[in-house]
């Protein structure tokens, strides 16, 4: 079954531009297990609801669980855990395999 995450980002000082750094290190692991970022974005502050917005916002598929599981654990991506403790704050997931069409 599918796998749809939305991943919410507050990035560290320097901000974005080392987020970006790092997130392109994670790419190819993240396409090696068939994931896939289908957009990511910054929130529009002018919109907020008051509360901490995040620095970027992305939404990422996966063909499985499975799949993202091996994503998590894949010695490559455990290699990056420093840089992404330098360069990322917080990280907020909402995960769903159940999905509801209201064509």
């Amino acid at each position: 079954m599918p796998l749809t995450l939305i991943v919410h980002l507050y990035s560290r000082k320097p901000g974005l531009s080392a987020l970006r750094v790092y997130e392109q290190k994670v790419l190819p692991i993240l396409s090696d297990h068939q994931g896939r970022i289908v957009t990511a974005f910054s929130p529009s502050p002018d919109m907020s609801t008051g509360d901490e917005l995040p620095d970027e916002i992305h939404i990422v598929t996966f063909p499985s669980q499975h799949q993202f599981e091996t994503y998590k654990s894949d010695p490559r991506h455990a290699a990056l855990a420093q840089e992404r403790q330098q360069v990322i704050a917080r990280t907020e997931i909402i995960a769903s395999g159940q999905y509801h069409s209201y064509e």
